[in-house]
């Protein structure tokens, strides 16, 4: 059969894409689901996604194209990630009921202060954050392949925080150590400072490039930066005096190492972490 016969009797397939957009809020792993308002799978969960635009008489869509439209169509937030790759394909037979179809995932690292979701389209309802460890427990209840899907992506998302610098696009811009060591401890699903504060600033500082310190100069514009801001705002007068107490010396605060900026954060750690055997 020559390649024109091939492709002839190649079955068509509908393309889409799915995100799974995952981030660390109230300590721990959580991921943004709609709730879908049409056939099939109406009133379940699922990832946000759609079809992918194609045609003469539609724009011509790359997938990642596709994937920031149908975010933010369905959850009124733009997809900057921090970080966004992706997970996947999946095409298998019966996965949409409505025909053969073949949906490439996306794995996005939300960066903090990511606005509060909200439906845009009648299609779905309000999106919510959930625990991801919860809706695996039930992961057979989401719509489509979803379940396989966010499997999938807590699983690449655990392999990368341990074998690349993906915990700090977890992070603030500024951080502490502990703030890095909390990110671990929730991605991998331990308690609260389970992980020893020692030997891990030990480990993080000592990987070159990883991270450095901010400079007291940085330090001293954004405090100023804060009182100007909150002298606009007319927020001095209702701030409250720091107690004595509280006067102790900050911890220390730190930011992407060059190795992070300049290779981004999927960067190879020389020296991979491993989760602690219970």
């Amino acid at each position: 059969m020559s390649e024109t016969d091939d492709r002839a009797a190649a079955p068509v397939f509908a393309v889409s894409v799915e995100v799974v957009a995952v981030m660390i809020r109230d300590q721990q792993l959580k991921v943004l689901l709609v709730e879908r308002k049409e056939k099939p799978f109406r009133g379940r969960s699922a990832l946000p996604g759609g079809f992918v635009r194609r045609g003469p008489d539609r724009f011509d869509e790359t997938l990642e194209e596709a994937a920031r439209r149908v975010f933010a169509e369905q959850t009124a937030i733009e997809l900057a990630p921090v970080y966004l790759t992706q997970l996947g394909a999946y095409g298998d037979s019966g996965r949409d009921p409505r025909g053969d179809s073949v949906a490439v995932a996306h794995l996005a690292i939300a960066p903090h202060g990511t606005g509060r979701p909200a439906a845009r389209r009648s299609t779905v309802g309000a999106p919510h954050w959930f625990a991801a460890s919860t809706v695996l427990e039930a992961a057979d209840a989401l719509a489509f392949d979803h379940g396989r899907i966010l499997a999938d992506a807590v699983r690449r998302t655990i392999e990368l925080v341990e074998t690349t610098a993906l915990g700090l696009a977890f992070c603030h811009e500024w951080f502490t150590i502990a703030d890095l060591r909390h990110v671990y401890e929730n991605i991998w699903d331990l308690p609260s400072d389970s992980l020893d504060a020692g030997n891990f600033h030990h480990r993080i500082v000592g990987l070159p490039g990883l991270v450095e310190p901010v400079s007291e100069e940085e330090l001293a514009q954004k405090a100023a930066w804060d009182r100007e801001t909150e002298r606009r705002l007319g927020m001095m007068a209702t701030l409250p005096e720091p107690s004595p107490a509280g006067r102790g010396r900050p911890p220390k605060r730190f930011k992407r190492g060059p190795l992070v900026r300049e290779l981004g954060p999927a960067v190879p750690l020389d020296r991979p972490f491993t989760r602690p055997r219970s």
